[in-house]
C-alpha cells in the first residue's frame, strides 16, 4: 500500500514541479513561430523479453509530456504491462520519469532519450526469489506527429533493463496525444 502512495506522489511531485519550474508554451527553434506546450498520452502496444520462454504480452499507459526547452521533454510517465509466462501471466506496473531530446521537421518530431524508472510486482503469489520493486533503465527513440487542433500521434520503441543491464526487454507502443 506504502509503494501504491509513493507511485503517486512521485507523479504528482514531476507534474508539480513542471509546472512550477515554469514550462510553458515555448516558441520552437524551427522559426515558425508554433507554440509548444505540455500534452498528455494515452498509449497502447507489446513488451517483450530477451528470455526464450516468455512471450510478449500486451502494454497500455499514460505519459505527460512537460517541454523543458524548444528541444528537450521531460516525459513521466506509468504503464501496466503483463508477461506471459509458462506458468501463469505476470502483471507488472512501471513508473518512468524520461528525458527525450527531440527536432521538429514540420509535422513530424523525431526523439530519442533516456529513462530511469522503478518496476512494481503487486501480485500476491510472487515467489520468494521474485523482487516486488525493481529498479529500469532506459533507451528510446520514436516519432511524434502533430495533427491539428493540439492531436498528436506517437510511436515508439523503447529497451529496458532491470537492476542492471543483463535482463533486457523490448517495448513498442503507439498512442494518442493532445497538448494543453
Amino acid at each position: 500500500m506504502r509503494v501504491r502512495r509513493g507511485v503517486g506522489v512521485l507523479m504528482a511531485l514531476a507534474i508539480g514541479l513542471g509546472g512550477a519550474s515554469g514550462i510553458s508554451a515555448q516558441a520552437d527553434d524551427d522559426g515558425q513561430g508554433v507554440l509548444r506546450m505540455p500534452a498528455i498520452l494515452i498509449y497502447g502496444g507489446m513488451a517483450g523479453t530477451a528470455i526464450d520462454s516468455v512471450d510478449a504480452g500486451p502494454v497500455i499507459g499514460v505519459a505527460v509530456d512537460l517541454p523543458l526547452a524548444s528541444w528537450i521533454i521531460l516525459s513521466p510517465s506509468l504503464d501496466r504491462r503483463i508477461e506471459r509466462w509458462p506458468d501463469g501471466d505476470r502483471p507488472q506496473w512501471m513508473l518512468d520519469f524520461a528525458f527525450q531530446a527531440e527536432r521538429r521537421m514540420g509535422a513530424l518530431r523525431p526523439y530519442a532519450g533516456v529513462a530511469l524508472g522503478a518496476a512494481f510486482d503487486f501480485r500476491d503469489d510472487r515467489r520468494i526469489s521474485e523482487e516486488y520493486f525493481q529498479s529500469t533503465y532506459q533507451a528510446m527513440g520514436g516519432v511524434r506527429w502533430d495533427l491539428f487542433s493540439g492531436l498528436m500521434v506517437r510511436g515508439e520503441a523503447r529497451w529496458r533493463f532491470f537492476d542492471g543491464f543483463e535482463d533486457g526487454k523490448g517495448q513498442v507502443t503507439a498512442g494518442l496525444g493532445w497538448s494543453f
